[in-house]
């Protein structure tokens, strides 16, 4: 795509944005400078409050890569084994009968059963009041796997939720002021936290919303009183803070970074694209370290691109198409992209180097 076509998309994408509809916050960095950065809509429709540069946005899934960099840092403290039994950090998990691991968690091969499809079929509505304790405990009641651990990729929020239960049991802290000590402050990320409590005030947030069929903005309320899998609360300012770190790691040590952000395998060889919370994908000819988030009305999109020294961040309060509007970021600020080669058919040998498990986000 053009430069200039890149820049009439952008424009189109955008153009949505007013000020009496849900906002949107859209940053790009190149070599650590910001590029492109712009806050559209509003945050807090009823109250007139328009997305700033320090609006809150809820990220979703995008918090599972925090939650699997605690666990690095406690194995780092010596405090967690990547190989135990997830039994010796939480008792209380029935005996599934054969053994799943933190790593299991962490990659999500372990089997467990996922908490939304459990809490849904359990007549839970997920609009209401959802609480930590009431994830473990349900976790805790579920006596057989979907499959043995470590054969298959199955994407499960119920593993992440646990991993933020074993970090705050091994370090003696709650997973919120864990992350804020050890990641958040070291970093500079002064507008991020764990929201673990729905009903407390949180000052610069972006409400949810959606539009109902008739084009109508409602509210798409969230109580959620869970982390580890979600509810981690930022902005795009500081979560290029974060990303700026996995290109150039100088707060924590460059091995911890590469281990977070390599793709797993499952235990007969076959790779993953998914590592601790990241996934490796090629996003328009371009590499890159990625992960979306997608709850109630808020989207994220969260978006690394080593080979350009950049990072494009997308978050949306009213269900955007954040995936396209990084795209079209990426292609507008960007290097151009390789033409697709002509097709070629591989030899058999060459297909089963690459036969494993893909995710795609």
């Amino acid at each position: 795509m053009s430069e200039a076509s890149a820049a009439r998309r952008l424009d189109q994408l955008l153009a949505p944005f007013a000020p009496d509809k849900p906002g949107l916050a859209a940053l790009v960095t190149v070599g650590g400078e910001v590029v492109f950065e712009r806050y559209l809509g509003g945050a807090d429709l009823e109250h007139g409050v328009g997305v700033t540069g320090a609006t809150r946005f809820h990220v979703a899934s995008v918090s599972k890569q925090f939650t699997a960099f605690a666990v690095l840092l406690e194995v780092e403290a010596g405090r967690v084994d990547l190989q135990a039994d997830i039994h010796a950090y939480l008792p209380e998990l029935a005996d599934y009968g054969e053994k799943v691991t933190v790593s299991n968690l962490v990659h999500h091969t372990g089997g467990l059963r996922d908490q939304w499809d459990l809490l849904m079929l359990s007549g839970t509505p997920l609009d209401g009041l959802i609480r930590q304790s009431a994830i473990v405990a349900m976790a805790a009641r579920q006596k057989e796997l979907n499959f043995p651990p470590g054969t298959d990729f199955h994407y499960s929020n119920t593993g992440y939720s646990l991993l933020a239960e074993i970090v705050a049991r091994t370090s003696g802290k709650p997973f919120a002021q864990y992350l804020e000590e050890a990641v958040f402050a070291p970093l500079g990320m002064r507008d991020t936290l764990v929201y673990g409590d729905a009903a407390r005030l949180l000052p610069g947030r972006a409400m949810s919303y959606q539009f109902n069929s008739r084009g109508e903005v409602r509210l798409a309320r969230l109580n959620y009183s869970n982390y580890g899998a979600t509810s981690l609360h930022s902005t795009t300012r500081d979560l290029a803070k974060w990303a700026h770190e996995l290109l150039h790691p100088r707060v924590f040590q460059p091995d911890l970074i590469a281990t977070l952000t390599a793709p797993g395998r499952l235990r007969d060889g076959r790779p993953l694209n998914y590592g601790f919370g990241i996934m490796r994908e090629v996003l328009a000819g371009r590499p890159a370290l990625t992960h979306g988030g997608a709850d109630a009305g808020y989207r994220a999109a969260f978006e690394c691109f080593p080979g350009d020294d950049a990072s494009v961040i997308v978050l949306s309060n009213g269900q955007a198409d954040v995936g396209a509007i990084a795209r079209a970021l990426a292609d507008a600020f960007l290097s151009a992209t390789t033409p697709a080669p002509d097709p070629a058919t591989p030899d058999g040998a060459t297909l089963a180097e690459l036969a494993g498990y893909y995710v795609c986000g």
